[in-house]
């Protein structure tokens, strides 16, 4: 995968970023894929209206987005992944909230505020 892949870009009807357009850099390239086939994957579980898959998804969107630097997208993804755990029912919400505030301790304490403390529906 040392080029471009204009067919994938162009059936998705997405552009590369400007720095991978010609240059053969294989690191933004193949980030630039992953990119594409997250959001891709997110895109087909909202059509199949599963829940817990959906919000996973945004999890693991969040996780890309925070290794490579977008912290506003990690923020709203796992405020959509919180928000999507809680609408569960029989669903162990809590644990999933403990890993997240694990792996996005500088998102979680904004997420909280947003979606506000989560009290379990006994």
């Amino acid at each position: 995968m040392s080029q471009y892949v204009p067919e994938l870009c162009g059936t998705l009807n997405l552009r590369p970023p400007q720095s991978a357009a010609g240059h053969g850099r294989l690191g933004i390239q193949h980030n630039f894929i992953h990119l594409l086939l997250l959001s891709r994957i997110v895109k087909l579980i909202e059509s199949v209206d599963k829940q817990i898959d959906l919000a996973d998804g945004k999890m693991i969107d969040a996780l890309w987005h925070q290794k490579f630097g977008n912290q506003p997208a990690v923020k709203r993804l796992v405020i959509e992944a919180v928000n999507g755990y809680r609408k569960l029912a029989n669903f162990d919400v809590s644990a999933k909230e403990r890993y997240m505030a694990r792996k996005f301790p500088e998102v979680w304490p904004n997420v909280i505020a947003s979606v506000g403390d989560w009290v379990s529906p006994t």
